[in-house]
């Protein structure tokens, strides 16, 4: 009888190894796709971070073209939109999938390959963004007026209709969006907000390669298929112009650098200070001069050399801290040399205490939103999403 028993377990393992080898490729072969769209996502992303930031700058009033110009290039390696025969791109096209006549996916039987591998660069998604001059809100590229979480708090995300509040459409607002998108083109699957001409563009879904063998159930036509329509991938991002916080070295002629002059709000004066100051939470020394002394003459804006970035100074238990800049132009054509980003002031910022550093950043806040002050400002991150 134990005999027996051991002739009806023979094969039990090995068929315990085939079923796990099979759990093991689709794992495997999922696992590879879904790095081209982790990969995809990566490199959509650093285009629309790029385009948005060189929106926001909207050097000439030509934001929109230098923004398309400039992530078109991201993925073009000789910077030449004529051609690109690398597989420099935001990952593989649909049209790599083999179909049937009844638009679903079969298994290659590897007749052409050789051919499929000299052409692989026409099978690589490249964006090809719209202008979106009319600024339609669910356009490739948008200007607005951002809605800082800190005043208005939201979740930050988009519909299906590409609506967001955290991003009041404007046509002359100082804020720039940026978007790429790889959706569905089929017929009742498709976005129709998704390639319109002039407005938006998109690329086909992320399709799958080894994932055919994996084990997804095939949809009815009408509806979403992975197999069909890929794996659908979004990035935005937003840029808007903030107040400059840390002044870089200056270089030669070519960049605006800080001057030996502030400017305090409070009294709507200039002075001249010892040594110019590069960042926020800096202290300054007035040169001679009493800013509490009724009798002493603003120093006149026209007498201040230029140009460069004047300090904006505010006092504070009797030192005399940096609140901002103001950025003071000459007509020549300088190339900024400011920063926006915080971080870049930080190891001023942390030198001080706790609540000479809070009273600043706060009052930063407060002088960046008088119009009147003219607080120098460069775009900024400020919102990326996948």
């Amino acid at each position: 009888m134990a005999l027996d028993r051991r002739r009806c377990r023979v094969g039990q393992s090995l068929m315990v190894v085939m079923l796990l080898l099979l759990v093991m490729v689709s794992v495997l072969a999922l696992t590879l796709d879904f790095g081209f769209v982790l990969l995809s996502r990566r490199t959509m992303q650093a285009g629309v971070n790029t385009a948005s930031l060189e929106g926001a700058r909207d050097i000439g009033e030509e934001g929109r073209e230098n923004a398309r110009i400039l992530m078109r290039n991201v993925y073009d390696d000789d910077l030449d939109p004529q051609q690109n025969f690398t597989t420099l791109g935001a990952g593989p096209e649909q049209s790599l999938v083999q179909r049937d006549t009844n638009d679903r996916t079969v298994l290659g039987t590897g007749e052409g390959a050789q051919q499929l591998l000299s052409d692989r660069y026409q099978y690589i998604y490249r964006p090809a963004p719209e202008l979106n001059s009319a600024n339609d809100g669910a356009g490739d590229f948008v200007t607005g007026e951002y809605q800082s979480p800190s005043e208005y708090p939201s979740d930050h995300q988009e519909n299906g209709s590409y609506e967001r509040n955290d991003f009041i459409l404007d046509s002359t607002g100082p804020a720039f969006l940026s978007r790429l998108r790889r959706t569905p083109v089929r017929t009742g699957v498709a976005n129709p907000l998704d390639r319109v001409a002039g407005v938006s563009s998109s690329g086909l879904g992320s399709p799958l390669l080894l994932g055919h063998l994996s084990f997804f159930i095939h949809q009815p036509a009408g509806s979403y298929d992975i197999r069909r329509d890929g794996v659908a991938i979004r990035a935005t991002a937003i840029a808007d112009p903030k107040p400059i916080v840390f002044i870089g070295d200056g270089e030669g002629e070519t960049f605006y650098s800080a001057i030996s002059f502030a400017y305090w709000p409070d009294l709507n004066q200039w002075y001249e200070i010892a040594t110019p100051a590069h960042a926020l939470g800096e202290t300054v020394q007035l040169v001679d001069r009493d800013p509490t002394d009724p009798d002493i003459d603003p120093i006149d804006i026209g007498e201040i050399p230029g140009p460069g970035y004047a300090a904006v100074i505010w006092e504070d238990l009797g030192s005399h801290y940096v609140v901002g800049f103001r950025l003071l132009k000459s007509g020549e054509d300088r190339i900024p040399n400011g920063s926006p980003r915080l971080q870049d002031a930080w190891p001023t910022l942390e030198a001080l205490s706790a609540e000479s550093r809070d009273s600043i950043l706060e009052k930063h806040g407060e002088y960046a939103a008088i119009s009147e002050i003219e607080m120098s400002r460069l775009p900024a991150q400020v919102r990326s999403m996948n």
